[in-house]
């Protein structure tokens, strides 16, 4: 399994991707696709069942001192600072006497998540220090319990403070770097020819702030019984790769684009150039997770999209009319109408939606992550329909809900599963449904 990159975007959105899956990312097959039909069809809808609920204590949302965006890097550059990151030895692991398999004894309960549901033992380990004494973990409505402490700051973690895998992603994400032309990276491209002329086409988005409910806390669960030991150089390397203060050394310092092209000489070398590509024929998704096989016939369960925070920020979602709740009714769709010619999507709204859609139906693929960095939306598709998340900032738990949104779309164990409604589209009016303008009804 690993994660293809077809455009370059966020580097430490997708460094987090790449190690969480405990897979290198690849460069994707420049030949055109010709994928076979998915083998495994989708889950049938289930009657819905009772989740465990958050508790309804609050969590203390950490807010940190650092700016929501970095001061702009000035003219001429200064040599960047680089952050000595503590790597233990790992010349030495031929010579070790003991089994090379107890290397990954903590993190290979990381595979085992693959197995069913009877083999798991919850861990006993005192986790005391991020939410209280005196707290247990007894089933999946003390899963959810640990979802309300304090996330972990964008700081430099105290080592002793990361006992297992739950901790380790339970952190903020790294602030979004500032753009390297204000008057650049505004804008989307609309969707291609090809995107709009799909015959399985999107009519109906329906918001879920809650899609998470169901499987969060059977995935803190699992996760905070997989130990992660400092002194072990292995997990050592494996927590420098994914706890987002590590990750985010070394990365891009502005986000940049197609005007830097080709690369300038007087561009810092010690940062990788970022660029994002359309595809002429089709909009290719940021990134796929490739969970089996070989191009063209792989499984691709989940498509990723890298956007500007200029195009999707706190303050600024093109998306905000479908990520509304309709009064009275819960699972109320939003009505959309796929645009038939490129021309039809004139905003940026209509474009995005177009645009993820039409990703998910050339791969086949279920679930989709779309992420700015500044705010990420986890949708999944069924039938006709898009399931939407809520926008989920920085200082949420976003990294922690990337997790789960992987372990899902790679069916890590079998009772981790959406209940997804049917969409309720009884409050559309006449004219509603009778609109057949591009774009939202």
């Amino acid at each position: 399994m690993h994660i293809s990159l077809l455009n370059s975007g966020s580097a430490a959105l997708k460094r987090n991707l790449e190690l969480l899956c405990m897979a290198p990312i690849s460069n994707p097959p420049s030949s055109n696709r010709g994928r076979a039909p998915s083998r495994t069809p989708p889950r049938p809808l289930k009657k819905q069942t009772c989740a465990p609920m958050r508790p309804s204590k609050s969590r203390i949302q950490h807010v940190p001192t650092e700016p929501d965006s970095p001061t702009p890097v000035p003219e001429v550059k200064s040599k960047p600072s680089v952050i000595d990151v503590p790597f233990m030895p790992l010349e030495d692991y031929e010579s070790d006497d003991s089994d090379d398999d107890s290397d990954f004894e903590a993190l290979g309960s990381f595979v085992r998540i693959c197995s069913s549901d009877s083999d798991y033992t919850p861990s006993s380990s005192d986790d005391s220090i991020f939410y209280g004494q005196g707290s247990t973990i007894a089933g999946t409505q003390d899963g959810a319990e640990v979802l309300v402490m304090s996330l972990h700051p964008y700081s430099r973690p105290k080592e002793e403070s990361i006992s297992t895998l739950f901790q380790l992603v339970w952190a903020v994400l790294p602030p979004v770097p500032p753009l390297y032309e204000s008057r650049q990276l505004r804008k989307t491209k609309r969707p291609s020819a090809t995107d709009c002329a799909h015959t399985k086409r999107l009519t109906r988005v329906v918001y879920l702030p809650e899609i998470f409910l169901p499987i969060e806390g059977m995935v803190a669960q699992r996760l905070r019984s997989i130990s992660v030991d400092f002194n072990n150089p292995r997990h050592r390397e494996f927590a420098m790769r994914v706890f987002p203060w590590h990750t985010a050394i070394g990365a891009v310092k502005k986000d940049t684009g197609e005007e830097f092209d080709p690369i300038p000489e007087e561009y810092d070398a010690a940062y990788p150039f970022v660029s994002s590509a359309h595809g002429r024929k089709r909009a290719k998704p940021d990134g796929i997770l490739v969970l089996r096989g070989e191009h063209p016939n792989e499984v691709t369960p989940l498509c990723l999209e890298v956007k500007t925070h200029a195009i999707i920020s706190g303050t600024q979602n093109p998306l905000q009319h479908v990520q509304t709740s309709i009064s009275g009714h819960r699972y109320g769709a939003h009505k959309f109408n796929m645009p038939r010619f490129p021309h039809e999507s004139d905003d940026h709204g209509c474009s995005i939606l177009t645009q993820i859609w039409s990703q998910l139906i050339h791969w086949d693929a279920k679930y989709g992550i779309l992420s700015s960095m500044d705010t990420t939306t986890f949708y999944a598709r069924q039938g006709d329909t898009l399931y939407i998340s809520e926008a989920y900032g920085p200082n949420d738990e976003t990294l922690f809900y990337v997790v789960c949104w992987i372990l899902l779309a790679i069916e890590a164990f079998p009772s981790l599963e959406l209940d997804l409604p049917l969409p309720d589209t009884s409050w559309w009016s006449r004219k509603t449904r009778l609109n057949k303008e591009s774009g939202f009804c």
